[in-house]
């Protein structure tokens, strides 16, 4: 009996799923200003672009941030035979923001899927186990505002040739690390699809990235070690910067 029910869950993934995705367009469920969404399904893995955005305060008013990642989610049946889900960013490059004052902050790609979730979440939408489920991304005309706690990484660098000298920027270190009535307003995230995600501007930014060992973190590990001088150094890599890993 337990073997049928299995069979039957298997079944109903492979063919309701994409079903559920042709009948939700088709009956006007999904946005038409772009009428392309939902993301292409290539079996049961789609891909689709998610925005982040980040709007910092400065003294001469708001400055804006925004990275976009492709992220590439999957459903299938797990080895019990019930269904799972996941996401991954597998495409993005990091923006620079350059302040009036000569100072900068880069947000990362790819650093927003517990964001996304949290976000989802809070907006009284299904997570189950911690997974998403297709379902979730709903509407292309959705603009997501996160929570503190939901935020991307955003970092700087007190030296741009030395990797090492990497800090995490964050509503309580900004004004130390860039300066005084500097903030982080608001972060918001927001799907859609065919949206650029390069601009060479990051490797232009810091020279010393396209020659960076992919193994190795910016304080030049190769493992990630929890009593690191510099945490932050210790825990990115190039890869952090600018992935493509489709």
């Amino acid at each position: 009996m337990k073997c049928r029910f299995r069979v039957l869950t298997v079944l109903l993934v492979f063919l309701v799923v994409p079903g559920v995705f042709v009948l939700w367009e088709m009956s006007g469920g999904f946005a038409d200003d772009i009428p392309e969404f939902p993301p292409e399904m290539e079996g049961h893995v789609m891909y689709y672009d998610l925005t982040t955005r980040v709007i910092f305060g400065t003294p001469l008013g708001p400055v804006v941030a925004e990275t976009t990642d492709l992220i590439r989610h999957e459903v299938g049946p797990s080895n019990d035979g019930m269904a799972y889900a996941k996401s991954d960013p597998v495409e993005g490059e990091a923006d620079v923001v350059e302040f009036e004052n000569g100072k900068h902050a880069i947000l990362l790609p790819g650093s927003i899927r517990h964001g996304l979730l949290y976000a989802l979440y809070t907006r009284g939408d299904p997570v189950h186990d911690g997974r998403v489920s297709i379902a979730m991304f709903g509407r292309t005309d959705d603009t997501i505002v996160l929570t503190e706690l939901e935020y991307p990484k955003i970092v700087m660098f007190k030296d741009l040739a030395d990797p090492i000298t990497v800090q995490r920027v964050t509503p309580k270190t900004i004004e130390d690390l860039i300066g005084l009535g500097y903030s982080i307003e608001r972060v918001e995230i927001e799907p859609g699809r065919d949206r650029p995600r390069y601009t060479d501007e990051i490797e232009a930014f810091l020279p010393w990235l396209s020659e960076w060992p992919r193994n190795s973190a910016l304080d030049g590990a190769r493992y990630r070690e929890h009593d690191a001088i510099n945490q932050t150094a210790n825990s990115l890599g190039s890869s952090s910067f600018i992935r493509n890993n489709r």
